[in-house]
């Protein structure tokens, strides 16, 4: 058992140490004192503390052909909230953890997408877009877009990821975020009899008017917006 698995089991113990299960008040009081300390110094949340619930995956099929910026970004995404994501196909991938924080990375890669995808409908209306039709073919151009607005993407989130582990790290002396990934990662392999493999995620950074328009844009995306919506992302108080 890993060392985040062990901290879990032993919150679980303690906060089963209630006056309903036979204890008396102040032992009751004390393991929840317990629990707490331990919930706070190793940043768990509330949903790693389910025991009737296991391990889901859930499906994201991009819906156009996307630059090679797009796969690091759904790679920090799943650090974002704590899942393990597979590359199942060019376009498709599999989140995989807690069936609600999958549908959350889920629903940031989808709008990742979608804002892409929107704001390069208007650049093409735009009279730089024309004027670089004429050097470049149209697809290169938008490309070159796409990558601008997935770097800028990109680089929030791992500001974000980084902030958040230095973080935990400085509380607890250890990466939990990444024992996280590795535990999940061992659960899936275990449970598919499979191992996978690592994907190489260098992408190489261009620079041209597109991408920097496409980069000016992706520095709007909204990082914490599915937060919002899920009570379980908090931490137990």
């Amino acid at each position: 058992m890993s060392e985040s698995n062990t901290i879990i089991e032993r919150i679980r113990k303690l906060l089963k140490i209630t006056v309903a299960n036979g204890a008396s008040e102040n032992e009751a009081e004390i393991a929840l004192r317990k629990a707490n300390k331990l919930i706070e110094e190793y940043q768990i949340y509330s949903d790693q503390l389910d025991e009737g619930s296991s391990y889901n995956e859930v499906s994201f099929n991009t819906h156009k052909r996307q630059p090679e910026q797009f796969k690091p970004v759904i790679h920090q995404i799943s650090l974002f909230f704590g899942v393990f994501v597979i590359l199942k196909g060019r376009d498709t991938y599999s989140f995989y953890g807690k069936r609600e924080f999958c549908e959350l990375a889920k629903e940031m890669a989808e709008r990742a997408e979608f804002e892409c995808e929107m704001s390069l409908t208007y650049y093409r209306e735009s009279e730089e877009y024309k004027k670089q039709r004429y050097y470049k073919a149209p697809l290169a151009v938008s490309n070159a877009y796409k990558k601008g607005f997935y770097n800028a993407v990109l680089e929030k989130l791992c500001f974000e990821n980084e902030a958040r582990s230095k973080s935990i790290f400085s509380t607890t002396g250890r990466n939990l975020v990444l024992n996280i990934q590795a535990d999940l990662r061992r659960n899936y392999e275990e449970e598919h009899n499979i191992h996978l493999q690592k994907h190489d995620l260098k992408i190489n950074i261009t620079v041209s008017k597109a991408s920097l328009a496409g980069r000016s844009e992706g520095q709007k995306f909204r990082i914490n917006q599915e937060l919002c919506k899920s009570e379980k992302i908090k931490r137990i108080a």
